[in-house]
């Protein structure tokens, strides 16, 4: 309950402070111009006052640094996660959110894609 009341007054706190002020500056390399950066400087730290916990401490320290001289060669990796496999209630909202088919068309189509040898789908309710 402690935490649910901290959090409220936080947030209402938050909502009476002045607003966040801050200088937006953008740099670039001069060999590679498509290389772009932007970093947020404070001028008025306003409602983040009200929130101060040490990583935020941190990026505020990082960004009153300003944007150096030199760059760094960073190379991020992602990879998206694997899409979920259909099923039939995907299916199912699917044909009726593009308003394809009747009722009797989309059951067709269901009992298509999930018989044969080479089924999109595997029916497990029979």
């Amino acid at each position: 309950a402690a935490k649910i009341y901290e959090v409220l007054a936080k947030n209402y706190l938050a909502m009476m402070a002045e607003n966040y002020h801050y200088t937006q500056v953008k740099a670039q390399l001069a060999e590679l111009p498509n290389f772009t950066t932007t970093i947020n400087q404070p001028q008025s730290q306003g409602w983040h006052l009200v929130y101060q916990d040490q990583d935020e401490e941190e990026d505020r320290n990082r960004s009153t640094q300003g944007i150096g001289q030199q760059a760094q060669r960073l190379v991020y990796e992602g990879q998206n996660k694997k899409p979920t496999a259909p099923t039939w209630k995907w299916l199912k909202t699917f044909l009726e959110k593009y308003n394809i088919g009747t009722g009797a068309t989309r059951t067709n189509t269901y009992g298509e894609l999930t018989s044969g040898q080479k089924a999109y789908m595997i029916d497990k309710k029979g």
